[in-house]
């Protein structure tokens, strides 16, 4: 019985002619072996099911035991993981099962049917085990559910609202589900009785913002057109009856609702998702003094957040920044921090001097809020009178934006990046043209190589920059890292501090882990 394990019989005989009554029969395989001993005990019971009088039957019986006595009969005796340890230690790479089956083809659909009442060993597949390591046996296993894709275009009167759709299987039933949306149940009958289908119908509008605005849109083009199409085939649905009226009625007004919402957001550049249906009471006050406060541009009634400064206005997975701004009538509106642009200042020595309203950004409001609209921040600096500060702030903010991009790999950020430092070029008066050249050249390897001119440029700034942080930076891109750590070693602690700051040193470290 350790050895792969057996087939035992119970066989009932009629004494007085001999013949066979009853067969009964269990398949003890080694993890079933080893659940049974799992606890000493003088007695040990086994449950038996009959054995088929069906010769297919009796073949799948005998098969089965045998391909799973045979992948189980290196584990017999020993110590056997379960899935959870085997996850933990990160070998998992899956699960499976097998069961042996005769007759006709065997189609998703009827696998629930086939598999009702079978018994199976669960294997997990882990890294190095081509056979998998047997971890569950169940027993007569019911209510089977299977599920199939199919890869179809859903649409009404042509316009297509999903690409796809599931049929989930029962032993009695199929769902047919579309988009989380619609879903369809028919009983599982033969393919020549479908034409009298009873169909039972529900409808789901839950989910984020977008998803619950097209499952609205579908329903009521439904609703309008008397059916949908999946593929070349016209489904009849019949929704304008007076049960449903009250409820598209309710439907068409959350649809205008949500879409003044979706409206709102994508005039403020939000391409994220909201996720409305997670959203907290919290949220949802906010969202209406967004809606009213920046949609209908009314005044704030209540005001208790620092004014005149970047605020954060948090919608469930959105984290948006607003300012408030007092106006001749001495009440305070809301605006989009990143839809306008504002004259800002900072006073040094009495002196007030113009500076860009993102001048102060940092790596965290680059990767925190969802309504930044990049292209705004160069034209908002181009707006300001020219000067070397102006450009040594836009400069900065560019490294910000650099080191943001590092940590979100947002491709707009180093495209803006690379337009700003365009823009820095066009000032070799007021700015030094190795900075555009290093940053230019950081920008570019994140996208890709160095050409040959570039190279050439930083070879000219490596041998003759009088600037120590330049030269590090050209043998960083060149990658010459034992000049580079030549020079780290010149540092003191505040220039190092100061230099592992800049985005260029993520590369040094990068180009280093990579090394090993």
């Amino acid at each position: 019985m350790m050895d792969g394990g057996t087939i035992f019989f119970v066989v009932y005989i009629d004494k007085e002619k001999g013949d066979v009554l009853q067969i009964y029969y269990t398949v003890l395989l080694p993890i079933r072996i080893k659940e049974i001993f799992k606890q000493k005990k003088d007695t040990y019971y086994v449950s038996l099911k009959k054995f088929p009088a069906d010769n297919k039957k009796k073949i799948e019986v005998i098969y089965d035991a045998y391909a799973n006595a045979q992948r189980q009969k290196s584990f017999a005796g020993t110590n056997l993981p379960t899935i959870e340890e085997l996850s933990k230690k990160g070998v998992l790479e899956g699960i499976s099962f097998q069961f042996v089956h005769t007759g006709e083809e065997v189609v998703p659909s009827m696998m629930s049917k086939i598999m009702e009442g079978k018994s199976f060993t669960i294997y997990a597949n882990v890294i190095g085990n081509p056979i998998g390591i047997p971890v569950e046996y169940c027993e007569n296993i019911s209510q089977v559910l299977t599920c199939q894709q199919f890869d179809r275009h859903v649409t009404v009167a042509g316009v297509k609202y999903y690409d796809k759709y599931q049929n989930i299987y029962s032993i009695s039933t199929v769902k047919t589900v579309i988009g989380n949306c619609l879903t369809m149940t028919y009983p599982m009958i033969e393919e020549i009785e479908k034409r009298k289908l009873p169909v039972t119908l529900e409808f789901s509008i839950d989910g984020t913002l977008r998803e619950q605005i097209k499952k609205i849109e579908f329903v009521l083009a439904i609703a309008a057109k008397g059916g949908f199409e999946i593929g070349a085939i016209d489904i009849p649905v019949s929704l304008n009856r007076e049960e449903f009226r009250e409820k598209l009625n309710e439907l068409t007004k959350r649809g205008l609702w949500l879409k003044n919402i979706q409206d709102l957001l994508n005039r403020m550049h939000i391409t994220k998702d909201l996720e409305i249906n997670k959203w907290t009471d919290e949220d949802e006050k906010n969202l209406n003094l967004l809606m009213t406060a920046l949609g209908e541009q009314k005044p704030i009634k209540d005001i208790s957040q620092d004014l005149n400064i970047l605020y954060t206005l948090k919608i469930s997975n959105l984290s948006l920044g607003v300012i408030y701004i007092k106006h001749t009538d001495g009440k305070y509106y809301m605006y989009d921090y990143f839809n306008k642009h504002l004259e800002a200042y900072y006073k040094i020595e009495g002196r007030e001097i113009r500076i860009s309203q993102f001048s102060t950004m940092n790596v965290e409001d680059f990767t925190k809020y969802d309504n930044i609209y990049l292209p705004i921040i160069l034209e908002d600096f181009k707006q300001i009178p020219i000067s070397s500060n102006i450009l040594n702030q836009a400069n900065c903010l560019m490294l910000e934006m650099l080191n943001a991009y590092d940590q979100c790999k947002l491709k707009d950020l180093l495209y803006t990046a690379e337009q700003i430092n365009e823009w820095l070029k066009q000032y070799p008066d007021l700015i030094e043209q190795d900075i555009c050249i290093i940053n230019g050249c950081q920008i570019a390897i994140r996208q890709g190589e160095l050409n040959y001119a570039d190279k050439a440029k930083l070879f000219a700034i490596s041998e003759k920059a009088n600037n120590m942080n330049y030269r590090a930076g050209a043998f960083i891109l060149l990658e010459y890292m034992d000049e580079a750590e030549k020079i780290f070693s010149s540092f003191n602690d505040t220039q190092m501090k100061e230099f592992s700051n800049y985005p260029i040193y993520t590369l040094y470290q990068q180009y280093k882990k990579k090394k090993g």
